[in-house]
């Protein structure tokens, strides 16, 4: 309800901090752990998504159905990408080599079934690019406090840290920060 209330200031000032070097640096590092299929959940703006078709890969936006999801399907269209745009996860077609979720899971009420749709939708040794934060902070209320580790209950899941194979001292500043995970499916 509130991604509905919203959606027009959220897109306007979503695409404006997508514009910041640091996020510009940001988002091109995320670039590389792309491969194969890949699945953008909880895409937001699309501009991730759609930078992912640029560079070739096969994508599936998922979020929220609303102004957004038809911002990323005209923009698509208007640039000639293939961008798959879904709403439920019912409407995804795994298995997927990556899945991102950036910036998401902290609106989950409860990330459990994600988690399990994840691991569902992984191939094995696929891998998960995902931030978390955890309870709501000055800078945004809007998070969600569900009340246990989203890192540990994934863990639990099977999946395994492997962020350091990809992430060192010279990547982008926000690569490099505690609440970015990088984990992997085992085969």
């Amino acid at each position: 309800a509130w991604y509905t209330r919203v959606a027009r200031r959220y897109l306007y000032h979503n695409c404006q901090h997508h514009l910041l070097f640091r996020h510009i640096r940001y988002s091109l590092g995320l670039l590389k752990l792309g491969e194969g299929r890949v699945l953008d959940f909880g895409g937001g703006n699309g501009n991730f998504s759609r930078a992912l078709a640029r560079r070739g890969f096969d994508v599936t936006y998922l979020d929220v159905p609303g102004e957004a999801a038809d911002y990323v399907r005209w923009r698509s269209e208007r640039e000639g990408l293939k961008v798959r745009v879904c709403h439920d996860l019912s409407e995804v077609n795994g298995p997927f080599d990556v899945i991102f979720s950036l910036d998401v899971v902290e609106h989950l009420v409860d990330m459990r079934p994600v988690g399990d749709a994840w691991r569902g939708l992984l191939k094995p040794g696929g891998r998960l690019v995902a931030t978390y934060y955890t309870g709501p902070c000055k800078t945004a209320p809007m998070h969600i406090d569900p009340g246990y580790d989203a890192k540990q209950y994934l863990f639990g899941l099977g999946f395994r840290d492997v962020r350091s194979k990809f992430v060192n001292p010279t990547s982008p500043e926000l690569l490099r920060k505690p609440n970015f995970m990088i984990l992997e499916l085992p085969a």
